[in-house]
């Protein structure tokens, strides 16, 4: 409601321009709309802090279905609301991002993508996201097949961001801890390491919201 401090909400008013430029899917906007986060929560207001700038790096952890996504969705749109829109740049094809509002990149999803034949569009695409220092949100960190290419890839990208600076927002169901122990080495400890430097680390309690 109008003026209620006790519950967050989606905003209303994110230009299309940023939300489609942001890679945020279209039934995750809509399940963000629908949901009302009680301010009181720790992660919450972590999520809010990050939305404002106040924090460059958060990683949501908690179990299956404790609305990880959902609550790193609102905070996406929170942010987005903030930003600059996109502008073609006044000679050449280049159009101008503003470095502050958010990519949503799935990683199960961006490391399909980099398997793609190359000089597809798929894979292009994810090359950029892998390669540029925008802010970025990475969803379910931990639902990638740890191979050693692909942690080499979720370095990158995630060192790239740090190393610019920029807002991190990460959600995954394992502990931090466990990519140092459950996942090869020395990529494995390295990745860990990084994550807990440089963002907050929230449990998301709870039950699972997509059960009865």
């Amino acid at each position: 409601t109008m003026g209620d401090t006790t519950t967050w909400r989606t905003p209303d008013n994110v230009p299309r321009e940023l939300l489609q430029a942001s890679n945020l899917p279209a039934a995750l906007i809509v399940q963000a709309e629908q949901c009302e986060w009680p301010t009181k929560r720790p992660a919450v207001q972590a999520a809010q802090r990050w939305a404002a700038g106040e924090v460059q790096g958060l990683c949501l952890t908690g179990d299956v279905g404790v609305g990880k996504t959902c609550l790193a969705a609102t905070a996406t749109l929170a942010r987005l609301a903030t930003c600059k829109l996109p502008r073609r740049a006044p000679h050449g094809s280049h159009t101008w991002h503003d470095p502050a509002a958010p990519m949503w990149v799935s990683m199960a999803q961006l490391l399909v993508q980099l398997r793609s034949g190359f000089g597809t569009d798929m894979r292009s695409g994810a090359q950029h996201l892998v390669g540029t220092r925008c802010a970025v949100v990475f969803d379910d960190f931990d639902k990638i097949n740890p191979t050693a290419n692909a942690l080499e890839v979720v370095f990158a990208a995630l060192d790239a961001r740090i190393q610019a600076g920029a807002s991190v927002l990460i959600t995954t169901n394992l502990p931090v801890g466990k990519f140092a122990v459950g996942w090869p080495q020395p990529l494995g400890q390295a990745i860990a390491s990084r994550i807990a430097g440089y963002c907050q680390v929230v449990r998301m309690g709870g039950k699972d919201r997509r059960l009865p």
